[in-house]
């Protein structure tokens, strides 16, 4: 299946990473998302965030799909924590991808993609 075809459908996604800070890719993709009228939820793994989702287990929509903007060892540890969701699709960003979290993805039936959110929807004109 191709990325475009998996941002046509109409599903809840979960961004991970540093979505409170403007400069970093987790916050374009959130924003870019909403404006758009997507289904997306901000999940933030840092612990000195205060008020903001620290991991994917805490959120109570059903979540379908999740984009990856955040360490490997963060994004294992919050997928591997992850028992509510149940997730399709685990598009990692460059940066963010592991052989550990593929390896995870294939055991649990999840298809992982690695690909740049931004550059794909973009050239959509979806976001």
């Amino acid at each position: 299946m191709n990325l475009e075809s998996i941002y046509s459908e109409e599903i809840t996604w979960a961004v991970i990473g540093d979505i409170l800070n403007k400069e970093k890719y987790a916050y374009k993709i959130l924003k870019n998302f909403e404006n758009k009228g997507y289904n997306v939820v901000g999940v933030t793994p840092y612990d000195e965030i205060d008020g903001e989702m620290k991991e994917l287990k805490d959120i109570d929509l059903n979540i379908e799909g999740v984009n990856l903007c955040v360490s490997p060892s963060k994004g294992y540890e919050n997928l591997f924590n992850d028992t509510n969701h149940k997730i399709k699709y685990v598009i990692a960003q460059p940066g963010a991808r592991s052989e550990k979290i593929k390896e995870l993805c294939k055991d649990r039936g999840i298809e992982y993609i690695e690909a740049c959110t931004l550059v794909t929807l973009i050239k959509k004109n979806r976001i």
